[in-house]
């Protein structure tokens, strides 16, 4: 790779990180937005996250995997009732990545 590759490669890795936070910034700076696009706008962060979950969960490579003997799927199931019973994030997080860890070292 050439210095000039090189730089450019990390200049469009500027670009494409940088510019989706910026540009936000200078397009609603000046005013306000329609309620009805601020209604919108809040169903994106849990869209984003449910597909970035669902993806991991589900998702073996190229094929879907929803057999229960998938330990994504198997620890997310026991996570959802720990967070359903607890309701705290910390518990969720804390049994899910032990519960996790015994699933996978076991192979269970």
């Amino acid at each position: 790779m050439s210095s000039l590759e090189f730089f450019l490669c990390i200049a469009g890795m500027f670009l494409v990180t940088y510019l989706p936070r910026v540009l936000p910034l200078f397009l609603f700076s000046g005013g306000t937005i329609s309620p009805q696009l601020e209604a919108w706008l809040r169903y994106v962060p849990p869209a984003i996250f449910g597909a970035l979950v669902c993806s991991g969960i589900f998702l073996d490579g190229e094929s879907i995997d929803t057999n229960i003997s998938n330990p994504d799927l198997f620890v997310s199931l026991i996570v959802l009732i720990i967070a359903l019973k607890t309701k705290s994030l910390f518990q969720s997080v804390f049994w899910g990545t032990l519960i996790y860890g015994i699933v996978v070292y076991f192979g269970i």
